[in-house]
């Protein structure tokens, strides 16, 4: 008798139906207004989640179909897998999704192996290990790049680490005690295990809609930025291509020039406290702000919804960082109207042209690198490229 003493066939198909009902939702949501590749990876994952609840309904109303396990079995894989797939691309990375259908097809293998003799629980090792393997992973992803900033994807990383943890502890049991232990069937066995997958289940594809739809919005106001220039700032493309211009003739002119990137840090806790509307009210004021506190012949931009690009003549680290920490000064001094009880807080990479030449992408990736390391210091923060750094007051 397990701890939770529940019919297994009624048990499955609630966890089918929880399944399907969510990864339809998160389907449809993706199909009508979220298509891109971090959609279609995570939607990829609720269908094989609707696959695996298939296969084992059948198996729990049958019992004799080992079939329906292995392909249960791989599918399981290929969900957990597509998770962290859509992790590494919301971190800007590559999916590796040939990584998560290599070890499904592996899963689904040892089962078929093993045939109709291997018993309900054949190739249960092999999927277990994958399983933790791949939970690890999308709790890992979870913790680092862009997901690392949203408050929202602290709850995925909950999620993968239960899941890591518990086929971890169902993989060690399952080979110490065996698959008819107590120890096995009270705390890791097939009722247990769906009703854990059931609240996993609905919690991770709530928090997931809810990045999805934060990284549209996102996308929604990028675009917005894609019109005319509004108080001087020009959207990322036209800041591109103006800064080369720019680049050119300090280049023929020997005249020094610093980038400055400002990014935002406390603009989705703005958003979760205050409403989104307070959040864009946020950013134009950093755009305003900026434009008051740079000097006259600077050219400004913006690149996404929380950060700015500033490119200005400025001779070696000391001189652009001086300009970095003028804007902190600025934005700590600044409050919104109605609301002088918020403030922006941001971090500033710089590179100059002394050290990383006169050409705009190694420019911009070395105050991409500084951003970053600013990053990590902490809100305030001010990092030079290739090696100074210095922390706003």
């Amino acid at each position: 008798m397990t701890v939770v003493d529940i019919d297994l066939p009624t048990l499955l198909a609630a966890n089918g139906a929880i399944v399907t009902i969510s990864g339809v939702a998160f389907i449809l949501a993706t199909v009508l207004g979220r298509n891109d590749a971090i959609g279609r990876a995570w939607s990829i994952a609720f269908l094989a989640g609707i696959v695996t609840t298939a296969c084992y309904a059948i198996w729990g109303y049958l019992g004799e179909d080992w079939w329906a396990a292995a392909i249960g079995n791989g599918a399981i894989v290929l969900a957990i897998g597509m998770m962290w797939s859509g992790c590494r691309l919301c971190n800007g990375r590559t999916s590796l999704s040939a990584v998560s259908l290599a070890l499904s097809a592996v899963t689904t293998l040892a089962v078929l192996v093993d045939g109709p003799t291997g018993g309900e629980w054949a190739g249960a090792v092999t999927m277990f290990s994958c399983v933790s393997i791949f939970g690890a992973l999308a709790g890992a992803e979870t913790l680092r790049g862009a997901m690392r900033r949203n408050q929202h994807a602290r709850v995925l990383t909950v999620v993968f680490w239960i899941v890591a943890v518990f086929y971890l502890a169902r993989t060690v049991v399952f080979i110490a005690a065996g698959e008819d232990s107590d120890l096995f069937d009270d705390w890791f066995g097939t009722v247990i295990t769906t009703i854990v997958t059931i609240l996993l289940v609905i919690v991770a594809s709530i928090s997931m809609s809810v990045i999805q739809g934060e990284r549209i919005g996102s996308k929604y106001r990028k675009h917005s930025a894609e019109s005319p220039a509004r108080d001087g700032i020009l959207p990322m493309s036209e800041f591109t291509a103006c800064a080369e211009d720019w680049i050119l003739r300090a280049e023929r002119q020997q005249v020094p020039l610093a980038l400055v990137l400002l990014e935002v840090e406390n603009l989705e806790d703005i958003n979760i406290a205050y409403g989104r509307d307070r959040g864009d009210e946020v950013i134009r004021e950093v755009g305003r702000v900026t434009s008051f506190s740079v000097p006259p012949a600077t050219l400004i931009g913006q690149f996404d919804s929380h950060r700015f690009a500033v490119l200005t003549t400025a001779s070696g680290d000391r001189e652009a960082a001086a300009i970095a920490e003028r804007l902190h000064d600025a934005l700590v001094e600044t409050a919104l109207p109605q609301a002088d009880f918020i403030r922006a807080l941001a971090s500033y990479g710089v590179a100059n042209t002394d050290t990383s030449g006169y050409v705009f992408a190694p420019l911009l990736a070395a105050a991409n690198h500084a951003l970053a390391q600013a990053t990590l210091s902490g809100a305030g923060s001010v990092s030079a490229a290739p090696s100074s750094t210095g922390t706003a007051a």
